[in-house]
């Protein structure tokens, strides 16, 4: 059955809108001005996003066309000379998708539960990032994206709740920092504003804006709905055009074909 959307705007397109233009920012910098770290810093916020509507989502279908985008990517990735792992971040979505509900099995026992855990996703975050895109901590975030969606089914408590949050920040955060060397000030504000997401995601609800809908040009609204609704669409379409600039401009840096399996150091 096709799912009938509103064409007002919602929450959801509003958290996706956001998350989709930091992650278009995050690859600007990557692809075209890498050593200017504050594109890299405003991209900090995208990931979380994903992972946590991941969470929140009552579906666990893995449609098609998510397999085929994370192929397009790995492809394209392999014709500029990208290593190939780690995987582009689709897969680490579909993953947490696929073993979200297990995990909160678990951890939904008790907090010695969750505290065991979550200490088993960071152990395991820079092994499985080295893997696909971020590793275990989109689990972190799915889970509690998880928690906020079925509070209601959920007896942790605030203490449970709070050693989530701010579990899984300060693992993304410390990460994060290793992953990038950020000098001292694009750290700080990186990791400022990644709480800022962890901490606003508490209070993320299903809503539809009726109002904002009509007091805005109907090109904002548009665009806020494509955003919100084509996500994996313009997550593969932009990644594509960015490559083959970025192949064209920066030769040096992107080769044809000239690929390796891992990241070098």
């Amino acid at each position: 059955m096709n799912k009938i959307l509103t064409r007002n705007i919602t929450s959801h397109d509003l958290l996706k809108t956001l998350a989709v233009i930091t992650m278009i920012i995050d690859h600007v910098g990557y692809y075209f001005y890498p050593d200017i770290e504050w594109f890299r810093v405003v991209g900090r916020l995208s990931f979380p996003i994903w992972a946590f509507l991941i969470g929140y989502a009552n579906s666990r279908d893995i449609p098609a066309r998510w397999w085929i985008g994370a192929g397009i990517l790995v492809i394209s990735g392999f014709m500029i000379g990208q290593p190939i792992f780690p995987l582009n971040v689709i897969p680490t979505l579909i993953a947490c998708r696929l073993i979200i509900e297990g995990v909160m099995s678990y951890a939904t026992k008790g907090t010695e539960y969750l505290l065991h855990m979550m200490t088993l996703m960071i152990l395991l975050s820079l092994p499985t990032s080295m893997i696909s895109e971020y590793g275990t901590l989109g689990v972190l975030f799915a889970m509690q994206g998880y928690a906020i969606r079925h509070k209601q089914e959920i007896d942790w408590g605030m203490i449970p709740m709070s050693c989530l949050i701010i579990g899984t920040w300060v693992s993304y955060a410390i990460i994060e920092y290793f992953i990038f060397d950020f000098s001292p000030m694009p750290a700080g504000v990186m990791a400022g504003i990644t709480f800022g997401v962890c901490l606003g995601l508490i209070f993320f609800r299903p809503a539809e804006f009726t109002a904002l809908s009509k007091a805005l040009p109907g090109v904002c609204v548009a665009g806020v709905r494509l955003m919100g609704r084509r996500t994996l669409e313009i997550y593969v379409i932009h990644l594509l055009l960015f490559k083959g600039l970025a192949l064209w401009l920066d030769p040096d840096r992107f080769q044809f074909l000239h690929w390796t399996w891992f990241t070098q150091p």
